[in-house]
C-alpha cells in the first residue's frame, strides 16, 4: 500500500485492521533515491532541485531557494540543518539567483565555507535542512508517534530508527513523555496533568550499529534505534 506513514491510522482501517503487534519506523532517506540524480537528493552529481520523497508534493527545493526570503532560508539551514554559517549561506543563495540545479547549490555552499575544516561535504548541512523542509519531516515524526501508540495492541512494539539528531530528540523526548505516569513541571507540588503512561521503555540509552555492519553499510553509521512496548 502507497502512502506515507502520516497516514498509517487510516491504512490500517483500509486494511480492516484493529490493532498490530509491531511498527517499525525507519526515517532515513532510501539509498534508492540517493542514487537517482533525477531526485536532486545528492550533492555529489547534477540534478534538479526537488528533493521531494513523494512526487505528488508541490513544495521543491528550488522553490525554497529561488523564492523564499533571505531570513527564511537562514531560518530553515540553522533550525533544520544546526549550519552556523546559515545567514551568510542564505544570501550567498539569493545573490546566485536563479539557482538551477544541485550541483550548483553545492557549489555555492562549498564557497561560503571554503577553509573550514570538516569531515563531510560543507554542503551536507544545506541539503538536510532543505530536505526536512520540503517533505515537513520533523512535523510527520510528531504527527504519526501518537498514531503508532493508538495503533499498537498491548505488548506490542514501536521500533524507531533515527538518523540525525533532530528526529532523535523527538522520539526521545515523546517516548520519555509517554513512559511517565505524571508529566507536571517540577514545580507542581501534587499531580493535576492526569497523564497515564502508555508505554515502557525497552532501551533508555539508543541502540547503534556495530562495527562490523557499518563496515558493511556505511550510511547505517549514524542511526540509532529506539523501541518501547504498549502497555
Amino acid at each position: 500500500m502507497k502512502s506515507s506513514y502520516v497516514e498509517m491510522d487510516r491504512c490500517i482501517d483500509k486494511l480492516g485492521w484493529e490493532k498490530v503487534n509491531g511498527i517499525i519506523l525507519d526515517l532515513g532517506l532510501s539509498s534508492l533515491q540517493l542514487s537517482q540524480p533525477e531526485r536532486g537528493f545528492a550533492f555529489s552529481t547534477s540534478g534538479p532541485l526537488d528533493m521531494r520523497f513523494d512526487l505528488a508534493g508541490k513544495l521543491m527545493a528550488g522553490d525554497i531557494v529561488n523564492s523564499w526570503s533571505q531570513t527564511q532560508i537562514a531560518n530553515i539551514l540553522y533550525e533544520y540543518g544546526d549550519e552556523r554559517q546559515s545567514r551568510r549561506i542564505a544570501k550567498a543563495l539569493i545573490d546566485s539567483r536563479p539557482i538551477k540545479d544541485t550541483m550548483q547549490l553545492a557549489n555555492i555552499v562549498l564557497e561560503c565555507k571554503r577553509g573550514k575544516k570538516t569531515r563531510r561535504h560543507p554542503a551536507t548541512k544545506t541539503f538536510q535542512a532543505l530536505r526536512i523542509a520540503v517533505n515537513k519531516e520533523l512535523a510527520n515524526i510528531a504527527n504519526v508517534l501518537p498514531k503508532a501508540i493508538d495503533i499498537l495492541a498491548p505488548g506490542g512494539r514501536l521500533a524507531v530508527i533515527a538518523f540525525h539528531s533532530l528526529e532523535d530528540r523527538l522520539v526521545k523526548r515523546f517516548f520519555k513523555k509517554e513512559s511517565q505516569d505524571c508529566i507536571c513541571p517540577p514545580e507542581q507540588i501534587s499531580c493535576v496533568c492526569r497523564h497515564e503512561a502508555s508505554v515502557l521503555l525497552l532501551n533508555r540509552r539508543p541502540i547503534r550499529p556495530t562495527q562490523f555492519e557499518i563496515n558493511n553499510n556505511r550510511r547505517s553509521r549514524s542511526a540509532v534505534l529506539r523501541i518501547v512496548e504498549k502497555l
